[in-house]
């Protein structure tokens, strides 16, 4: 989880890497509200990557965040799912 620390606009990004026989939805939360999806459906490939990327105005002590829904898969080894982010200007 990411608070911000004084009031801006920030930057955040969130990739995964996952096997392709089930469908796999992550999504990014500002403050328990939706802010951005990243999925795929089943297919016969052996793996499929996804991820997204925005720009949100943030409050001192919002918090970002991702979800896995229950049901959904990714991988975790070798830093192949990341989530990150920067400020671009404080406000």
């Amino acid at each position: 989880i990411f608070t911000a620390p004084v009031r801006g606009v920030y930057y955040f990004s969130f990739f995964y890497h996952c096997a392709t026989n089930h469908g796999t939805v992550l999504a990014l939360y500002r403050n328990e509200k939706l802010q951005a999806l990243a999925n795929h459906n089943p297919s016969s490939d052996s793996s499929e990557n996804g991820g997204n990327g925005l720009t949100l105005l943030l409050e001192t002590g919002d918090q970002v965040y991702i979800v896995l829904p229950k049901g959904n898969w990714i991988w975790d080894n070798n830093h192949v799912t990341v989530f990150g982010g920067f400020l671009i200007d404080s406000m």
